[in-house]
């Protein structure tokens, strides 16, 4: 019995929290956008861990965050839908955790960025300058804070 509990304990937890660290790895949303560009996984990778400014990174990005309702055909960038994001930290800047306590952990410090992009947002509001607003104010707490 106890083994039966501490299952459905464990999947209920985790079926709040997706547990995914393939940094290949593209949600439908984005894979739309990268066939668009003729972009893969591993050249998206690349604009991430670069913090690229390259033309093609933000059409890339506009395409992603209309996807994904982040941001209006119009321009108009959706503040609260990027906050409620449950994947927030990987649509932003890629970051990836296998620990349910540290992918909690990294959803808040990451909504909190979102929180102070909305409040003070950069002079050319673009997906890709609320991509790096969120990024540069991305501010994790020590481990033993959380």
């Amino acid at each position: 019995m106890r083994v039966s509990l501490t299952i459905m304990i464990l999947l209920f937890g985790f079926s709040k929290v997706k547990c995914r660290c393939n940094m290949y790895f593209l949600y439908e949303e984005e894979q739309t956008c990268a066939d668009s560009f003729h972009l893969n996984a591993t050249s998206i990778l690349d604009f991430y861990q670069t913090d690229s400014d390259k033309p093609l990174f933000a059409q890339y990005l506009n395409c992603t965050f209309v996807n994904l309702n982040f941001f209006t055909s119009d321009g108009t960038i959706l503040f609260d839908n990027i906050i409620d994001s449950r994947n927030l930290p990987w649509f932003m800047a890629r970051t990836c955790q296998d620990v349910v306590s540290l992918i909690k952990k990294a959803i808040k410090e990451f909504r909190e960025a979102a929180m102070y992009c909305k409040a003070h947002p950069p002079a050319i509001v673009t997906p890709l300058s609320i991509r790096k607003c969120i990024v540069n104010n991305y501010n994790p707490a020590p481990l033993e804070e959380f």
